[in-house]
This record gives C-alpha cells, sequence and structure tokens, in this order.
C-alpha cells in the first residue's frame, strides 16, 4: 500500500532520486511516492483470461480495481504528473500463476497477491487445478510475498527430498488438485504420512499457516500444533478425516 504523488515536478523527482533504495524496500509502516525518477510497480497479462489489478492512491483510501484485459500493462508513468503504482494483481480461484517479477520466475497463488515495491510483474501463465498442492516458505499478506516455493503432483513421503529440503519450511500452501478427482490434501507432521495431520480441501489455499493446525489425529505427535513450518509429508485423500 503506496502513497502516489501526480503533482511533483521534474525538479523534485530528480532531488528525490537519492532516495531510491529506501523506497524499493518494503515495510508494514512504509509509504512510497510513487513518481517519475522512483520505478512505480506494473503489471502485464500474458495469459488469455482478464485480471484484477488494485491500488491506492493514498494508504487511508478504499482500493480501486481496475481490469487487465489479456496483453494489457498498468501501471508506471505516463508523464510526470501521470502516476499510478500498481499494488497488487488478483489470481482467480482455483487457479495458481507463473508469473515474472523482475526477470525472476515465481508463482503466485490464488487471491490478491502483491510483490516488492516498484517491481515490473508480468503474469505469465494460469495453472488451474493442474493436479499439484503448491507451498510457499514464506506467508503472503500486505508485508511478505510468499518467497520460493515447490510443489508435488503425487503424494509424498518426505518434503525433505523436495526442492532444496522443504520439510518444515511451508508458510503457505495451496491445493490445486485437478476437476477429476477433486481430492483433499492432508499434511503431516511427520515424514511417511504419519503423525497428527492438517488437511486443505479442493481449490483452497492457507496463505498464512501460523493460524492452521495439525487439527486430524488426536493423540499423535503434533495434534493441535500450528503447521507452520511443520509440514513434512502430504497425501491426496477423498475427503478431508481420511488418515
Amino acid at each position: 500500500m503506496r502513497v502516489r504523488s501526480r503533482l511533483l515536478t521534474f525538479l523534485s523527482a530528480t532531488l528525490m532520486l537519492t532516495g531510491l533504495t529506501f523506497a524499493l524496500t518494503p515495510t508494514v509502516a512504509q509509504a512510497d511516492a510513487c513518481r517519475v525518477g522512483v520505478i512505480c510497480g506494473e503489471v502485464k497479462n500474458e495469459t488469455n483470461r482478464t485480471l484484477y489489478a488494485r491500488y491506492k492512491d493514498h494508504d487511508s483510501d478504499p482500493w480501486t480495481v481496475r481490469s487487465l484485459a489479456p496483453g494489457q500493462k498498468l501501471g508506471g508513468c505516463s508523464s510526470p504528473t501521470n502516476c499510478l503504482d500498481i499494488d497488487q494483481v488478483e489470481i482467480p480461484a482455483g487457479c495458481v500463476a507463473r508469473v515474472s517479477v523482475g526477470g525472476n520466475e515465481r508463482y503466485f497463488p490464488m487471491g490478491w497477491d502483491r510483490w516488492s515495491s516498484g517491481a515490473y510483474v508480468r503474469v505469465l501463465e494460469l495453472r488451474c487445478r493442474d493436479g499439484r498442492v503448491y507451498a510457499w516458505e514464506n506467508i503472503w499478506n500486505d508485508e511478505t510475498n510468499g518467497g520460493l516455493s515447490c510443489s508435488w503432483p503425487e503424494d509424498d513421503y518426505n518434503w525433505g527430498d523436495n526442492c532444496g529440503n522443504f520439510r518444515n519450511r511451508a508458510s503457505a500452501v495451496q491445493n490445486n488438485g485437478s476437476t477429476t478427482y477433486n481430492n483433499a490434501i492432508n499434511l503431516y507432521y511427520h515424514t511417511d504420512h504419519t503423525g497428527a495431520w492438517a488437511c486443505l480441501g479442493p481449490a483452497s489455499v492457507w496463505r498464512d499457516m501460523r493460524w492452521n493446525y495439525f487439527s486430524w489425529g488426536a493423540g499423535r505427535d503434533g495434534y493441535t500444533y500450528s503447521i507452520n513450518d511443520q509440514v513434512a509429508s502430504s497425501k491426496w485423500v477423498r475427503t478431508c478425516g481420511t488418515p
């Protein structure tokens, strides 16, 4: 969420160039000035579906939502007094997006996703109900944007064997299982599908796993613990409640 200045002159923009590094570092309390000389957030839709982006002129303002047609780009400055700083893009329900953030490819979960201040984001592809479970090493909220990710198409006995060891690293997870099976996904406290487990329904996402718990398997290791940084293995099941 960033404050934008639409009335700055070229001179003031030049004088503020020394603040470029500071402006590109997101914090909870910081309000960034979007203007010529300081990069404004931009997003381009390279998928074949209409997406939505949003921004605020001031932190206290409500969100302004704009549609983003295939091939369209929003954000940046067309003149010193006409700048638009896009904050977030919405990924459709049941989809994960392959994106480029400043030239680095990443995956965004469904819902409203933000990125580092001033970044140029290209939404390259939507992967909807592609039969995988996706996990991110950081939570997704207005201050944090997911970080590294990993995904699995099959049951997995040890997340430590994947993506440079993803065991006990996940802080966000999305069930992107196929519509053919419409399965839930069990997330276990231990490897080999043992210990207590949490269960995430089809086409659902937990963006901040600090508030989700191993709520199945009473009496087993990990029962009632937060699942944040605690998932060791996963298994597809027909319905939640199946161990």
